[in-house]
């Protein structure tokens, strides 16, 4: 994001990342570009709906689940909201900073 906010001097950046410290990091990443990059800490999906997150015994990434307490990896599970795509960016005051 960083990168692209230096390419694009212009651009408003919305980045989206779910689990909470890489999150955290994001931000601090990008702090130097202030209000121009915005990190909304929940996931993207195609509607509103609650997900899980867990790691998988052998696997080089999260598990997603649709819904809660439905996946294999219970004991790792994390719930996080996602947001519908559509709603996220009208939810953004950089996208809508940039749009009015």
């Amino acid at each position: 994001m960083a990168d692209l906010a230096t390419r694009y001097p212009q651009a408003r950046l919305l980045g989206v990342e779910p689990e909470r410290h890489n999150a955290r990091l994001a931000r601090r990443n990008v702090e130097a570009f202030g209000e121009r990059c915005e990190i909304a800490e929940t996931a993207v999906w195609y509607r509103d709906e609650r997900l899980e997150l867990a790691w998988g015994h052998d696997a080089w990434g999260l598990d997603l689940t649709g819904g809660t307490a439905r996946g294999q990896h219970r004991e790792t599970a994390r719930v996080i909201e996602a947001v519908d795509a559509g709603a996220l960016l009208a939810a953004s005051p950089a996208v809508r900073r940039s749009t009015t």
